[in-house]
C-alpha cells in the first residue's frame, strides 16, 4: 500500500511540473508572436514651427500610438521659409525639377510591422512640406492604410494629399483632415473618434 501511494504522489508531482511547463511554454509562444506582429498604427510628421508636432503630440496622447519625427539633415530656419523671398532655401527647393531634401533618419524602426500610418505635415504652397514629400518618396507604403492630417492658416489637405498619394504603391489613402495652428486637443480626439481610433 506504502509503495502504491508512494507511485501515486511521483505521478501526481510529474504531472504538476509538466502543467507548468506547459503554462510557461504558451506564455512564452504568445510574447513571441506579439513581438512579431507589433504594433499597428505609427504617428509619423514633420513639424517646421511645432504646429504639427503639437498635433501629432496629440493623437499619441489620445491612442498611445508610437511616434516618428521627421528631421531633416539641414533644419530650415525663418529665414529659410520665407515664401517671398524667391532667394531663399524654400523658394528654390520647390521651384527645382528634383526632390532633393536629406532625412536624418529616411524610415522608422520595424517599419513592416505598421499596419496604419498617420502622416503629419504643415503645408507648403499648397503642398506638402517637402520633408514629408521626400519621406514618402523614400518609403515602402504597399499594404499600408494612411490617413493624412496638416496643418495650415487656410489652405486644405486636397492638393498636398494629392502629391503624396502619387508616390505610393499600393496604399489606401483615408480621407485627410486640416488643423489650423490653435486646434486644441478636444478637437483632435473629436476627429479620431470620427474615423474610429
Amino acid at each position: 500500500m506504502k509503495k502504491l501511494l508512494a507511485i501515486f504522489g511521483l505521478l501526481l508531482t510529474v504531472l504538476l511540473v509538466a502543467g507548468c511547463g506547459t503554462s510557461e511554454t504558451v506564455e512564452t509562444t504568445e510574447e513571441v508572436t506579439a513581438d512579431a506582429v507589433g504594433d499597428e498604427a505609427i504617428v509619423v510628421y514633420y513639424s517646421a514651427t511645432g504646429n504639427t508636432k503639437k498635433i501629432a503630440d496629440d493623437i499619441v496622447a489620445a491612442t498611445d500610438f508610437p511616434s516618428f519625427e521627421i528631421t531633416p539633415e539641414e533644419p530650415y530656419t525663418d529665414e529659410d521659409l520665407d515664401y517671398n523671398n524667391a532667394d531663399s532655401r524654400i523658394s528654390k527647393e520647390m521651384a527645382a525639377e528634383d526632390l532633393d531634401v536629406k532625412l536624418t533618419q529616411t524610415t522608422p524602426d520595424n517599419w513592416e510591422n505598421y499596419n496604419t500610418v498617420f502622416l503629419g505635415y504643415p503645408i507648403w504652397n499648397n503642398g506638402p512640406a517637402l520633408p514629408m514629400e521626400a519621406f514618402v518618396v523614400d518609403n515602402d507604403f504597399a499594404g499600408k492604410t494612411v490617413i493624412p492630417f496638416c496643418t495650415s492658416g487656410s489652405s486644405g489637405i486636397e492638393e498636398s494629399v494629392n502629391v503624396l498619394k502619387e508616390a505610393t504603391v499600393d496604399a489606401t489613402w483615408e480621407e485627410g483632415k486640416r488643423f489650423a495652428a490653435d486646434a486644441t486637443p478636444e478637437e483632435v480626439e473629436s476627429w479620431l473618434a470620427e474615423i474610429g481610433y
